[in-house]
């Protein structure tokens, strides 16, 4: 899931209360540079097998404050 949204400089809201994370090791700036993210559901993700998590959020909105 590395980059998977990176630089959607449009995307506002997501939810991921639904997507299987079970597996997945790498999160790697994965909302890098989605500059409009002002809402996201994260309830449900597992990151129990997660090993990177760097630059998940960076430049995003939310992270300047």
């Amino acid at each position: 899931m590395s980059k998977m949204f990176f630089d959607c400089v449009t995307l506002k809201n997501i939810n991921l209360s639904n997507l299987n994370t079970q597996n997945v090791t790498d999160m790697n700036s994965m909302f890098c540079g989605c500059e409009a993210l002002t809402n996201i559901d994260l309830s449900n993700l597992n990151t129990q097998n997660e090993n990177n998590m760097r630059n998940m959020f960076k430049f995003c909105m939310f992270d300047e404050w």
